[in-house]
């Protein structure tokens, strides 16, 4: 016998009678024989070691599932103290247990372990040494996501000044006054090369830690996941983890309009769809009535197909509308009215400010010289005054703000920014724009992003540069303003975190186009504080890699990603491999967490797809349109079918978490308490788990959903008033600059399950 295996097996003796004398409470009084076929008196106890003359290859895992080069060796001992009956031991007459060592001081009744099989006494510890010396080429993981360099750890520490009854668990596996910490470390003698991270999202060069322990500080019942601190707060009214991987449902065969661009209007619930009109094609004509477009009066060509139309969201009805200058590649956002205002396009079209009200029977009314330059794929954001800034677009390096309808603007301001991320394939087109909690504008285009002040024109801040490749048109990433938590006081920076996911390498237009190459799409997701005093990225990775998607906030504040490639960038043919799976974010999570695989579509959708929020907390999905026309016998039809997508919380077993909004005011005024009455079939209703949301309806077009923001909102109180009803008085918005003025879609959501939403204004 070596000599470390005699001191393993005296270090288990010895550590068996040390738990003995400090007095093991019995753990199986009920059932004396375990599950695995131990027996009540026996410990065992396991250990790997290394046997340095073992010559084996990376690739020839051992039988028993030992790494290589490694050998397994098993130690059992006896707890003599143990007492059993005879014939109630397993054919061995032994007990396993792993890794456990009792608490004496913990108070816990026969029958209430934990989920795990320990008490809340128990102390559960597991270790994996590696030898770092083994050779592993990168992408050779192993089953458990660790590669032969990694080191995992695993722990859980209770605090056994807890009182907990039995089942009084909590969601995540924890029970009361348990932390769960993670962190990923580097080796960084690691070689890796770009691109070949592990599933998980680590590459060959990280060691995974992760820990459980306790807050003895803390306070709280076991069922109302009560505790200090904001991110607490946020998680808890997250809910419980939600499983169902949602649904898809086919809302329409024929939209008559490929949805290039889309919005939802608010108060009529009706979404607007429109495409280019160069194509003077589209499988809807103008209503009778509404005269042919004359495009070309010499020649006397005329236009009778409709390129704009409205659907209603519940019933799938169609009304189309006029629309005669090109609006191809454009922009757009809702006034404080809820009126849409549409901004640039393609040749006729570029320099126009069109507008549609939100009326059954409003038509569009366009301004061909609104705008000083030519806008073809640029951003608009609204501002807090309700105004619009136009930045950026093909060969426009520059920004202006939209004056009221009507009038003209002539000054621009030039945009260094936009200037220094000019590639030769452009990569800075539909910039992301976000407005910021301070009123300033987060502008990021290519791989960079600035904090510009609308009031003076000034750059405040540069960001530091996102590596990895390009994340705007033609590289085509998504991005979300990630949910803005409020209070009832809210502190004096309100803090802000930017979502940006996938793209394409910076020169994947190009390869797509000229050499057919269709590269694999960016996989990894950035996030950024940009209120922080010093920001940075952090960066995980996605399931699956993704070019051309859209991203959805949900009225619970988690964000959807879904559409795209999985290969190539935008542009006419240059994708490959649809994306069908979308995939859920949840911002609360810890990092490396935050994903999650949902049921996929089967219709591709691609360049000139779209994805918007519905009241009744479903997804609209359409569009994808990578032909130049309506073309449908190629690789990738014109797409004219439209989706619903049911998201994880709509899983009907959950329809008795579901609250109904019953009484909601029209209209809040800025930093004003208001009251919201709503029913749900639940006792106890604890403020924590509740949230009331403020999600302003998306522009959206090409992967950018201009002007999407959710506010979860400051609660003062939530009491009951009566059978299965509840009333909450909340805050609204301090201001313009959290909230610009406008219409929003108000939703009450209790432990992660929305209501229908509401409208609202906010004035």
């Amino acid at each position: 016998m070596k000599e470390s295996t005699r001191l393993l097996i005296l270090s288990i003796i010895v550590l068996v009678a040390a738990v003995s004398n400090a007095g093991v409470t019995e753990l199986d009084l009920v059932n004396p024989t375990d599950d695995d076929g131990s027996s009540d008196g026996m410990i065992k106890r396991e250990a790997i070691e290394v046997d340095p003359s073992k010559s084996q290859k990376n690739d020839q895992g051992n039988d028993d599932g030992s790494l290589d080069g490694m050998i397994k060796r098993e130690a059992i001992e006896v707890d003599p103290s143990k007492s059993q009956r005879s014939g109630e031991g397993n054919d061995d007459g032994m007990i396993r247990r792993e890794a456990i060592e009792v608490d004496p001081s913990k108070s816990q009744r026969s029958g209430e372990g934990n989920d795990d099989g320990s008490s809340d006494g128990m102390i559960k510890r597991e270790a994996i040494e590696v030898d770092p010396s083994k050779s592993q080429r990168s992408g050779e993981g192993n089953d458990d996501g660790s590669s032969d360099v990694m080191i995992k750890r695993e722990a859980i520490e209770v605090d056994p000044s807890k009182s907990q009854r039995r089942g009084e668990g909590n969601d995540d596996g924890l029970s009361d006054g348990m932390i769960k910490r993670e962190a990923i470390e580097v080796d960084p003698s690691k070689s890796q090369r770009s691109g070949e991270g592990n599933d998980d999202g680590s590459s060959d060069v990280m060691i995974k830690r992760e820990a459980i322990e306790v807050d003895p500080s803390k306070s709280k019942r076991s069922d109302q996941g009560k505790g200090k601190g904001k991110h607490r707060a946020r998680q808890a009214a997250a809910g419980p983890e939600m499983n169902w991987p949602g649904k898809w449902e086919l809302f329409m065969k024929n939209s008559g309009v490929s949805a290039m661009h889309a919005i939802l209007m608010p108060v009529i619930n009706k979404v607007q769809f429109y495409d280019a009109t160069i194509w003077r094609i589209s499988q809807v004509k103008l209503p009778p009535g509404v005269p042919c477009h004359v495009y070309d009066q010499k020649a006397n060509k005329v236009d009778c197909w409709a390129h704009s139309v409205l659907v209603d969201i519940n019933t799938a009805n169609i009304r189309p509308l006029l629309l005669t200058t090109d609006t191809w590649c454009s922009s757009g956002g809702l006034t404080v009215n809820g009126t849409l205002v549409s901004t640039g396009g393609f040749e006729g079209g570029a320099n126009t400010a069109r507008y549609l009200s939100t009326c059954e029977n409003c038509a569009w009314v366009e301004y061909p010289q609104a705008l000083a330059a030519r806008r073809w794929y640029s951003t608009q954001a609204t501002l807090p005054d309700g105004t619009f800034v136009v930045v950026g677009g093909r060969d426009a390096l520059n920004y202006e703000y939209i004056l009221p309808e009507g009038q003209n603007n002539k000054k621009l301001y030039d945009s260094l920014l936009l200037r220094q991320t000019d590639d030769p394939e452009e990569n800075n087109l539909y910039p992301f724009v976000w407005l910021n909690t301070d009123g300033n504008l987060f502008i990021f285009a290519n791989n960079r992003s600035i904090l510009l002040s609308p009031k003076t024109n000034k750059v405040l801040k540069e960001f530091p540069q996102l590596p990895g490749g390009a994340r705007n048109y033609p590289g085509s990433s998504s991005s979300a303003l990630l949910p803005i938590r409020l209070y009832v006081q809210n502190p004096a920076v309100i803090p802000a975190d930017v979502l940006i996911c996938g793209g394409a390498r910076q020169d994947a237009y190009f390869r797509a186009e000229k050499k057919k190459l269709y590269d694999p799409a960016l996989k990894d997701c950035a996030r950024i504080s940009i209120n922080s005093a010093k920001p940075v990225w952090k960066t995980e990775f996605m399931p699956m890699s993704r070019v051309m998607s859209d991203t959805v906030i949900l009225p619970n504040g988690e964000v959807l990603i879904v559409n795209g490639a999985k290969r190539g960038s935008s542009g006419w043919h240059l994708a490959k491999e649809p994306n069908f799976s979308p995939i859920i974010y949840t911002p609360t999570k810890p990092l490396g967490k935050r994903f999650k695989e949902l049921a996929p579509s089967t219709i591709p959708r691609m360049y000139h797809s779209i994805a918007i929020a519905l009241p009744d907390g479903k997804v609209l999905i359409g569009g994808s349109n990578t032909n130049d026309g309506y073309q449908y016998n190629v690789e990738y039809p014109t797409e004219l079918r439209v989706e619903k997508f049911s998201p994880p919380y709509l899983d009907p077993a959950l329809a008795n978490m579901r609250p109904r909004i019953i009484t909601a005011p029209k209209q809040i005024k800025y930093g004003k308490p208001f009251d919201v009455r709503i029913e749900l079939k639940q006792q106890n209703v604890a403020k924590e788990n509740v949230m009331l949301t403020m999600l302003a309806p998306a522009f959206t077009t090409h992967s950018v959903s201009m002007n999407m923001r959710l506010l979860m909102l400051g609660i003062m109180n939530v009491k009951n008033v009566g059978g299965d009803n509840h009333q909450i008085q909340a805050v609204a918005p301090p201001s313009g600059n959290v909230a610009p003025p406008g219409y929003y879609i108000f939703s009450a959501v209790y432990n992660g399950v929305p209501s229908v939403g509401e409208w609202i204004q906010i004035v």
